[in-house]
């Protein structure tokens, strides 16, 4: 540590002997301001008086056990360990803050210290490993991230016993994230190494401040390269983790850039911006990210306007105001990740656009969902094919669902997927891509398991897409099967399409076999189907299309998907030898488009 950075931590260590918000310096602020209030908040925190607390979309009244503690491994109803996890991340404590500050009832600090020194006492520090609510490594991560910092230095809101408290356990976090944290990597270890980071940054007079400090830092950079592609895309291949894990990114580089630490030429800075720049390239007209894998239907625009300026990036400004402010990308809009293997083709960075993303990638090294070849495609501004969500993690059919691929506009044979790619990949994919000013061309392959045990061969599947920027997706599916087998493609639009303009929006052309369609909404009876899920615990019916038949040896399919509002695009296969060619006929005119084969 140089010279500047011995004297910032003595400064900071000495500015903080008060241990108040104001001995802090301003550069500090953004890691002791809690998120914004939630448009409940008053509810929330009047109910908390009651032991009732609103966690994960539902309320619960908590029990107490014979000793008087909260139960603070309580599950809920459905047995949901994430609610668990979510109470002891003490949200509950802040929203109490924030009421108290805006409105000045004491039984809110009242609560507030009362429901804090109760979390203490009941949850004594196990000083090992545990996957228990109060000290599962994750859990002490995010109270130190997200609501410890804001307690501790708000004036006037913990009373003296509770700052005491507070001072004694703070040691056993920061043991917890230095010895105790999640050994298998992945983002937990991410973020529990950057609450430690934070830990030692915002209490600096603790003896063991700054080896908490070099170790955290010296964690994060070898993390965050080893897990995430050089094209910016993070393993697990879901958008809601690359948020989180962006999120984790950007406070490391504001903790780094506070205290001094050189660090805009280190290697993990520039990973860091591919990351952003990979979150930005992604997003959709409206500003959402894609739904793949466990994730929610996040803002992915908001998070952008946040931290452009910090980057010094106005293009991604303009992308997330869809050309309002900031400067234009140079090139393209469209994006080729070939490490994550997803493709988006679009038309613009307008809001009214095209996005057609293609999911040809990797599995993911964790929360996957079963999806190869996935497509979700927003024409004119308005989506109409998506991925299905994650919902929540319980065991049961409904997760089964949403995570496998019946939830996915994919293809399933005699009731199987296709076999998915490898968790990661050690070199970036070979995806055929190919744009002009009128059109872009993709395409991937996947493969099914043998039919037979007598059969050696197994069914390829090719995928291609065939995006005409007038605002129309050609998907073309050939399908080298060499037995009898049932197929079942899977198509799921987006919530507010009716089942009338489902059946407008993809329109099948069937060249070897007999289609039966069939759309399904909001149904579990079996085949289920038809839902969508934008947050955790909350799903919406959504159409469904669900087209079967029999193959009896190679065949092709293709699909012409619009937005259902628009007038129909006439579409004719044409096959030459080994050539094959699109002609589309419509307002636009006729435009003839090669395919690769």
């Amino acid at each position: 540590m140089n010279k500047i950075r011995w004297k910032f931590w003595t400064v900071l260590a000495l500015m903080l002997l008060n241990r108040s918000a104001a001995a802090l310096p301003s550069v500090m602020d953004p890691f002791i301001r809690p998120a914004p209030a939630p448009e409940n908040l008053m509810e929330r925190a009047r109910a908390a008086t009651e032991d009732r607390f609103y966690i994960l979309e539902k309320w619960h009244r908590l029990p107490r056990g014979e000793d008087g503690h909260l139960d603070w491994r309580y599950r809920g109803s459905g047995g949901d360990k994430e609610t668990a996890w979510m109470l002891n991340r003490h949200a509950v404590l802040v929203h109490l803050g924030q009421a108290w500050e805006k409105t000045g009832n004491p039984a809110f600090k009242a609560t507030l210290n009362a429901l804090f020194r109760d979390w203490v006492r009941a949850n004594p520090y196990p000083d090992r490993m545990t996957f228990s609510a109060p000290w599962r490594a994750l859990e002490v991560a995010r109270r130190i991230l997200d609501a410890w910092p804001y307690l501790y230095f708000t004036p006037g809101l913990l009373d003296e016993e509770s700052r005491r408290l507070m001072r004694t356990s703070l040691p056993h976090h920061a043991d917890a994230l230095r010895e105790h944290a999640s050994f298998w990597g992945g983002n937990h270890l991410l973020t529990e190494k950057l609450a430690l980071l934070q830990l030692g940054v915002l209490w600096p007079d603790f003896p063991e401040s700054g080896e908490w400090r070099d170790h955290a830092d010296a964690a994060l950079a070898e993390g965050f390269l080893s897990q995430s592609y050089p094209d910016g895309s993070y393993k697990e291949l879901s958008n809601h983790y690359q948020r989180v894990v962006l999120r984790n990114a950007h406070t490391y580089l504001q903790l780094l850039a506070a205290t001094g630490a050189a660090h805009t030429e280190r290697p993990v800075t520039a990973r860091i911006v591919k990351m952003w720049e990979f979150f930005a390239g992604v997003a959709r007209p409206d500003g959402l990210g894609p739904v793949n894998n466990a994730s929610d239907l996040e803002d992915n625009a908001a998070f952008l306007r946040e931290v452009a300026a910090f980057y010094e990036r106005p293009d991604w400004l303009y992308i997330a105001t869809n050309g309002t402010e900031g400067r234009r990308p140079e090139g393209s809009p469209s994006r080729c990740f070939p490490w994550a293997g997803q493709l988006v083709l679009r038309d613009s960075w307008q809001s009214d656009g095209d996005w057609i993303y293609f999911d040809a990638g990797p599995y993911g090294t964790a929360h996957q969902h079963v999806d190869r070849l996935h497509i979700s495609a927003v024409l004119g501004g308005r989506p109409v094919l998506l991925d299905s969500g994650r919902y929540h993690y319980r065991p049961g059919p409904l997760k089964s669902y949403f995570r496998g691929p019946e939830g996915h506009s994919t293809l399933l044979l005699d009731g199987e997927p296709a076999r998915q790619a490898p968790r990661a990949v050690r070199a970036p994919l070979r995806l055929p891509f190919s744009e002009d000013r009128t059109s872009a061309i993709a395409s991937a392959e996947a493969a099914f398991p043998e039919a037979a045990a007598s059969l050696r061969a197994p069914t390829r599947w090719k995928r291609s897409l065939l995006y005409d920027k007038a605002g129309v997706l050609v998907i073309i599916d050939q399908v080298e099967a060499f037995a009898v087998r049932h197929y079942a493609f899977r198509w799921q639009f987006a919530p507010g399409i009716s089942e009338v303009g489902a059946r407008r929006a993809l329109r099948p052309m069937a060249d070897a076999a007999r289609l039966r369609a069939n759309v399904r909404t909001g149904t579990d009876n079996p085949p289920r189907g038809g839902f969508f899920s934008a947050q955790y615990n909350r799903k919406v019916p959504a159409p469904m299309g669900l087209f079967t038949g029999w193959l009896g040896g190679p065949a092709t399919f293709v699909w012409v998907v619009q937005d259902p509002s628009e007038p129909p695009v006439r579409v004719r296969l044409q096959r030459d030898g080994h050539s094959l060619a699109v002609e589309l006929a419509g307002p636009e005119g006729r435009r003839r488009h090669e395919i690769p084969r």
